[in-house]
Formats: structure tokens, C-alpha cells, sequence
């Protein structure tokens, strides 16, 4: 894809924008504790980084050359919110998407990686993100040509507190986003999306039809699809599983790690299985695998 027409497609993306405090346990062994301790320590390697979902939909967009992003979050009025903005506008993205707030201190996200690549996640108690309002969105949408958005991407992150104002906006969004024919994607994260959130019904009923879903095998298990238990192959469960679901909501994607190093996806529209992806996880930081996939993916069903 070239330049313009890479500058000409955007995708507005609603979801967290924070300071990720990256743990990596990965090489380690495991650490087993055997009775009640005071202190236990375990050699990891740190770092800071720019994340959340937002950001790591927002560089899959960029990475892949698919997408403009339109970041639509919260920050607060600190040093870590300059950073943020600064690290967005120096990846090229427009930062008049990011609501800074006053007497908030920024999202910070601490992110431990375990061996074998599970994850153990921090998250603040209230988050600042949950801050985004609908006056603020609403100003930007009327500053926003509906005609170069092909998809409105939302975090379930979003719709997790329901008295936030962020939910709200959500809703605006969404309906901002049917009113010019602009498909809306609904990432059903967190995993447990059934107990943080709702029912798909429920989110139905407060947000409007999704026009595509991405998620979890174990996510669309708690909304009771199901698949074969007896097969070892990963794929052929998020086939399967792709496969029910997309009867009833259009288009589907279902991801999921396949082996070891790798991370893939099943995309069905309609009952029918479109195309089966994976990639190759990096060796340490696996954020934003998944999101490279779904951006692949919602590319080719523009």
C-alpha cells in the first residue's frame, strides 16, 4: 500500500493509552513458594514503555502500512502524560484524540511475563482512561471526515466500568460511527469479557450491533460456543468456534497462541471460515501480536 492511500484510511480506536512497567520472568524458573514468606525475590529484567490497547492497535496500524490510528483516550496532566503525548506524536499519530484531565495522575500498568509467556497485569483501581467524556469525544468527531474512517475499533476496556463516562462516549462513538455506514469492531478483552463486562446481549442492548468481534477461544467458551475438547490442534477449535459465533455476528476473529512461538487467528464471516493467520512471537515482548493479526485482517474486509 503507498503512502496516500495509507493516509487516506484511518481507523479511530478507542481504548487505553498508559505506562506499561514491563517485568520479563521468561527465562526464569519457575518460583515455587513453600509457606508463608516475608520477602521473595526473583532476577527478572524491567523496562518503561508507552502501552495499552490503544497504543498497540495503534502501532500495529502503522507497522502493517493499513491504517492511519485516531487515538481516542485519557490521560492526566503529569510527566508521564507529556511523555505519552510526546511518544504519540513522535510515531506520526495525531494527538487532539487525547483528553488530558486535571487532578488525575496517568494509567500506570505494571506487566509481569511469566514462563511460557503467561502474563500477570496490574491495573489501577480507577483508571484515568476511564475519564474520556462525550463532550470531548463529541468535539473531535464533528473535527473528524467520517469518509476516511474504515473502521471504529473499541476496547472492551471501554464498557468494563459502567457508571465511567468513557462508557458513555462509547456509545457515541458507536452510534456516531452507524450514522456515516463506519463498521465498528468490538475486542472482547478482558478475557473473562462475560463477568467484567456482560453478556453479548447486554452490550447489544447499550452499545448497538457490533459489526465484528475479536476475541479468545476462552472468551467465546463463556458465551457458550463450544468445540471439539478431544482435538490437540489449537487451530481447529478457533475454526470451530469462529465458525458458530460468526452465524450469529457477521464477522468473527478468534486468536489464540498455537504453539510455543507462535500466535494465531481464525477470521469467519457468516458461518464460513475466510482465512486462518499466524506469526511468529517475539523472543521477550509480546504485546500488540495479536493486534498486528487483527489489523491484517479488518485491512482485507474493508
Amino acid at each position: 500500500m503507498t503512502d496516500t492511500a495509507a493516509h487516506d484510511n484511518r481507523i479511530v480506536v478507542m481504548g487505553d493509552l498508559c505506562v506499561d512497567v514491563l517485568i520479563d520472568c521468561s527465562y526464569a524458573s519457575p518460583f515455587i513458594q513453600h509457606g508463608p514468606v516475608e520477602e521473595s525475590s526473583l532476577r527478572s529484567s524491567n523496562s518503561l514503555s508507552v502501552g495499552g490497547s490503544a497504543w498497540l492497535l495503534a502501532l500495529a496500524a502503522k507497522d502493517t502500512g493499513f491504517f492511519v490510528p485516531l487515538i481516542l483516550s485519557a490521560v492526566g496532566n503529569d510527566a508521564w502524560a507529556d511523555q505519552l503525548v510526546t511518544a504519540v506524536r513522535a510515531e506520526g499519530f495525531p494527538v487532539e484524540s487525547i483528553q488530558r484531565t486535571d487532578a488525575t495522575s496517568t494509567d500506570l500498568v505494571c506487566m509481569i511475563t511469566m514462563p511460557g509467556h503467561a502474563r500477570l497485569m496490574f491495573m489501577p483501581m480507577e483508571p484515568t482512561n476511564n475519564r474520556l467524556n462525550e463532550g470531548f469525544v463529541l468535539n473531535f468527531l464533528r473535527n473528524t471526515d467520517p469518509s476516511l474512517i474504515k473502521w471504529t475499533w473499541v476496547s472492551g476496556y471501554a464498557l468494563v466500568d459502567r457508571s465511567s463516562t468513557r462508557r458513555q462516549a462509547a456509545r457515541l462513538l458507536a452510534d456516531w460511527s452507524r450514522g456515516d455506514r463506519i463498521p465498528v469492531v468490538l475486542d472482547l478483552v478482558p478475557h473473562e469479557f462475560d463477568t467484567a463486562v456482560g453478556t453479548l446481549d447486554e452490550v447489544v442492548s447499550f452499545l448497538g450491533a457490533p459489526d465484528a468481534l475479536i476475541g479468545a477461544p476462552s472468551t467465546f467458551r463463556g458465551f457458550g460456543y463450544a468445540y471439539d475438547e478431544n482435538s490437540n490442534d489449537p487451530v481447529t477449535g478457533m475454526r470451530q468456534l469462529a465458525t458458530q459465533a460468526s452465524q450469529d455476528w457477521g464477522i468473527v476473529i478468534t486468536q489464540a497462541h498455537i504453539g510455543p512461538e507462535k500466535f494465531g487467528q481464525v477470521v469467519a464471516r457468516d458461518g464460513t471460515v475466510i482465512s486462518v493467520d499466524e506469526l511468529v512471537m517475539p523472543p521477550h515482548d509480546v504485546r500488540g501480536t495479536g493486534d498486528r493479526l487483527a489489523v491484517e485482517a479488518l485491512h482485507h474486509l474493508c
